[in-house]
């Protein structure tokens, strides 16, 4: 689908004058651990040292699933158009978070069923593909047009922040039944069996959640999606999104992508951003040098995915609630993290020159 896309890989100079810079700050080597690496990666990301994540925004793609049908989902599909609204008109969760945050919120209609949405909001960016997916039980969730399309709004929206100055971007999502889709996308993508992968979502019971494996095994099978594992074709993942997958992922897929050809880094959030992540991955295995991993949530299939792609998360708190909150309670940390990258004493300043070639590894500090 985006062979034609051009994607450098992350700028290796630019990182290790970042690592450099941190290492000459006044504390112990690599004492702010993972940390560090964030701010190495933005910096490999954006070309330079000098990182810049002053303006910053969460995009939240909106479609309804059509596997909903297979009750595989404790609330109501008209729950998609109501949150999405609630968004779109600055009053949803990930407003609240995202305005503490710093950051700005976008909402987009990429396949909500207009059904429950008979009138779209000012707010909301209509770039509506279908009224939501199939049910991969009954044939391909989409066809390949509306995943291009799909896709496609998700390029346009990395393109539309570019032109605003986004330095620093997350991706969020709305659709009830999508951690069925997510999940199936991701067991098919690293040869999992289903109940290694399939969550509670918002929280199904028991007999919920065994339904919601037995959808997802039917669906794998359906499509003989059960033996793709280690290095997975462009193609391959393209069928896999088309087969099982669902109009947001598709549209988070085009928007890791789109940031990564921007050179702007973009923070994961859950699940279904998670499976998003893989696929943008193997359709362009330099996408993933623009990622930037938040949370470990609830869902074992995010976490999956992170240890397939190298990602290490920062924040452990049990999160499951979407709409990219976890990735947005990244910015703050990063934000205290880039004032001590930028602002702290270096050893120079303080008068200090270091032996970095010391016996045993140790440095030896000496006044000028």
């Amino acid at each position: 689908m985006n062979n034609e896309i051009k994607i450098l890989p992350a700028d290796p100079e630019a990182m290790a004058r970042a690592k450099s810079r941190w290492d000459s700050v006044s504390k112990p080597k690599n004492s702010l651990g993972d940390l560090e690496d964030l701010i190495v990666r933005i910096a490999g990301a954006q070309k330079t040292e000098n990182i810049d994540i002053s303006r910053r925004a969460v995009v939240v793609f909106a479609a309804d699933n059509g596997i909903v049908a297979e009750r595989i989902a404790q609330s109501s599909p008209d729950l998609t158009a109501g949150v999405a609204v609630h968004i779109a008109n600055g009053c949803g969760n990930i407003n609240i978070m995202g305005k503490s945050a710093g950051c700005d919120v976008i909402c987009v209609d990429v396949g909500i069923n207009s059904r429950s949405l008979p009138t779209r909001p000012r707010g909301m960016v209509d770039l509506h593909v279908t009224d939501g997916t199939r049910s991969f039980l009954e044939g391909p969730a989409m066809t390949d047009a509306e995943a291009r399309k799909a896709f496609g709004a998700g390029l346009f929206m990395a393109d539309r922040i570019s032109e605003k100055g986004i330095r620093i971007a997350a991706a969020g999502e709305m659709g009830i039944g999508n951690t069925t889709t997510s999940a199936a996308v991701i067991a098919a993508l690293l040869g999992k069996r289903p109940c290694e992968i399939v969550g509670r979502g918002a929280g199904l019971d028991d007999s919920g959640l065994t339904r919601k494996i037995d959808v997802v095994q039917r669906g794998l099978l359906r499509f003989g999606l059960t033996a793709c594992d280690g290095e997975v074709p462009a193609d391959t993942a393209w069928r896999v999104l088309c087969s099982v997958g669902g109009l947001d992922i598709a549209a988070m897929a085009g928007f890791y992508t789109g940031c990564a050809v921007h050179h702007i880094p973009v923070v994961l959030d859950g699940l279904i951003s998670a499976a998003a992540a893989l696929i943008a991955v193997y359709m362009n295995e330099n996408v993933r040098d623009y990622l930037i991993a938040s949370h470990i949530g609830r869902e074992a299939g995010a976490s999956a995915v992170l240890s397939k792609l190298g990602l290490k998360a920062v924040l452990h708190a049990d999160l499951a609630l979407g709409e990219g909150t976890g990735a947005v309670l990244l910015f703050p940390i990063l934000d205290v993290v880039t004032a001590e990258y930028n602002s702290a004493l270096t050893f120079d300043d303080m008068g200090f020159i270091s032996d970095e070639d010391a016996e045993d590894g140790i440095r030896v500090f000496t006044r000028r």
